[in-house]
């Protein structure tokens, strides 16, 4: 009994894993069709490899972009910071200059 149990279990698996077979291989035919390319279910790995490094492509690009943003941020901040720090510079040497006429008026 338990034998049938198991053997009835497993053809149900098995058709399921079937079914899934079928679908998988249709979608890869309808790949190979819509790209344009002969050859049926076994032109879709090479199709899924191209799409992948292209994926991965632009994944890098994006990267490459962002940080050229960060670096361009960064430069930019450190060049307002170099200002403000030359104009406090210049207010304190105007603050001495005035200082040093005023004692001298005086």
């Amino acid at each position: 009994r338990r034998l049938e149990e198991f053997l009835t279990h497993s053809k149900t698996i098995l058709s399921f894993a079937e079914q899934d077979q079928d679908a998988a291989t249709r979608a890869c035919k309808g790949l190979a069709v819509y790209c344009g390319e002969e050859g049926g279910e076994r032109a879709a790995a090479p199709l899924l490899q191209v799409l992948s490094d292209f994926a991965l492509s632009l994944e890098n690009g994006v990267k490459k972009y962002d940080e050229r943003v960060a670096a361009e941020k960064k430069r930019l901040a450190k060049k307002k910071k170099e200002k403000e720090k030359e104009k406090e510079n210049s207010n304190n040497r105007q603050v001495r200059q005035n200082t040093v006429v005023a004692q001298s008026s005086s």
